[in-house]
């Protein structure tokens, strides 16, 4: 679900939005606001006039990059909002190649009024003037408490404007087969005990086979020709190596202030060594060559390619489609820290909309798992309201226990998230993207055994001081 968008508006992209969008903030402001006074002031009392007027007179666009079922769900919620208020909504849904056709629609003067984006370009394209704070929105909205939506909801660039509102929330765990477990002997993991590193990656090799029957702990094993991995983790994965990298070190990508870079860290070094480890020396783990080369990771887990994978909770949705796989769910390993890291794409407001209150209740209504259960109930996000956490009637219409949600889902995510959770670097860090594109494929040499970790940032480490700049919502 989750998209790897790093597509930034061009310097004559911007000039071309500018031209053509020069209206200060507050004149914006003023000016929507005047519109949506005369809407209303037209509208009559009688109720039936009001949904008139608003079909009329306000019609906002939606701009998404959902794939086949997430659509057909969101247009089901956009037509519940169009009956609800009488406010039409054209939904825009575009799969591929997203921001770039965004960043055309705003220098054309057709951005969407409501849409999708990754954080690091939310924060990037607010900075621009391109999309809206939601703040003086919500606290103008007497019916908006911000203890409504969870703290990891927030998508803050400074210590006061929030430009986004995350989408759902995402976290990871290990899912494993649990009859490859019972296979080869090996108790599973449990959904309420957090294992350390060490009971992990044990637990790993005893579960990684080479053709003749061997394990990795075996001294006839043949590396060369390995038939089951014990885990896969994909080491090229920024988003996948920082959940483990906070619960196993005192950082994840930058320190605890968002001062310093966190992989200079040298229990950062150690850890991501320890990573390649797993792949190079336990060799429990499949190369990245190899990964590629089988079916994918869900795929893999039913077929005993892998008894563990290390990913996101989304993966449910795919998990629930292979009726044979009896999986397990057990928590990342753990030094001791059980902070689990939160990420998921963003809602925004665009700056051009007319409409801003209307955007905003948009925005709401798509923020409740009421307008959109199936997203939820299938395992693919995780809500940001807070009641469908504490309201024990909602919690069992989206997580009840079932193919979607299997045992142990609330020991897992649902509790964690709810008591010990915060946003990755995602959404925090200072030039995401750009630092990223730096770093991880410096490591590439490191997942193959051709370099140590130190090495490799040691080579690149000048070059991203050059451009870290802390973190947002400070």
């Amino acid at each position: 679900m989750k998209k790897k968008l790093a597509v930034l508006l061009t310097v004559t992209l911007l000039a071309a939005c500018a031209a053509g969008c020069g209206s200060t903030a507050e004149e914006k402001k003023e000016t929507n606001t005047t519109a949506a006074q005369e809407s209303v002031s037209e509208a009559s009392t009688d109720e039936g006039d009001k949904t008139k007027v608003a079909e009329s007179d306000v019609e906002l666009t939606f701009s998404a990059w959902a794939g086949a079922t997430e659509k057909a769900v969101l247009e089901e919620a956009l037509a519940g909002f169009t009956d609800a208020t009488g406010i039409k909504v054209k939904g825009i849904f575009i799969p591929d190649d997203y921001e770039t056709k965004i960043s055309t629609m705003i220098a054309s003067g057709t951005a969407p009024d409501v849409g999708y984006l990754v954080a690091p370009t939310a924060h990037d394209w607010y900075a621009d003037g391109q999309i809206m704070d939601l703040t003086p929105l919500m606290e103008e909205d007497s019916s908006f408490k911000k203890e409504d939506l969870l703290d990891a909801a927030y998508s803050y660039y400074d210590d006061e404007a929030i430009d986004a509102l995350l989408l759902s929330l995402q976290t990871y765990a290990v899912f494993y087969n649990k009859d490859l477990f019972e296979k080869a002997g090996v108790p599973e993991p449990s959904a309420d005990k957090v294992w350390t590193w060490d009971e992990f990656v044990e637990t790993a090799k005893k579960l990684t086979f080479d053709s003749n029957g061997n394990s990795a702990l075996d001294a006839d094993f043949d590396a060369g020709n390995i038939q089951q991995y014990g885990v896969y983790i994909n080491p090229k994965g920024p988003t996948i190596v920082e959940p483990l990298l906070v619960r196993n070190t005192s950082v994840g990508y930058t320190d605890k202030d968002g001062t310093e870079y966190g992989l200079k860290n040298p229990e950062a070094v150690d850890f991501l060594q320890k990573l390649a480890n797993l792949i190079n020396v336990e060799h429990a783990s499949p190369s990245t060559t190899t990964a590629q080369g089988l079916p994918s990771a869900d795929l893999s887990l039913q077929t005993g390619k892998y008894a563990m994978v290390v990913d996101s909770q989304y993966m449910l949705s795919n998990f629930a489609k292979l009726e044979s796989l009896n999986l397990g769910l057990a928590p990342l390993p753990s030094n001791g820290n059980n902070t689990i890291l939160t990420s998921s794409g963003c809602k925004v407001i665009f700056s051009q909309t007319k409409y801003p209150e209307e955007a905003w209740e948009l925005m709401k209504w798509l923020s409740d798992p009421a307008e959109s259960l199936e997203l939820y109930s299938s395992g693919l996000w995780m809500p940001i309201k807070s009641d469908w956490y504490t309201d024990e009637s909602k919690v069992e219409q989206w997580a009840g226990e079932g193919k979607s949600h299997p045992s142990g889902y609330k020991e897992v995510f649902l509790n964690p998230v709810w008591e010990n959770s915060e946003l990755s670097s995602e959404h925090r860090m200072k030039h995401y993207n750009q630092i990223n594109d730096i770093v991880f494929p410096a490591l590439d040499k490191v997942w193959t055994g051709e370099q140590t970790v130190q090495d490799a940032l040691d080579k690149v480490m000048p070059e991203v001081d050059k451009i870290f700049d802390g973190v947002f919502g400070q």
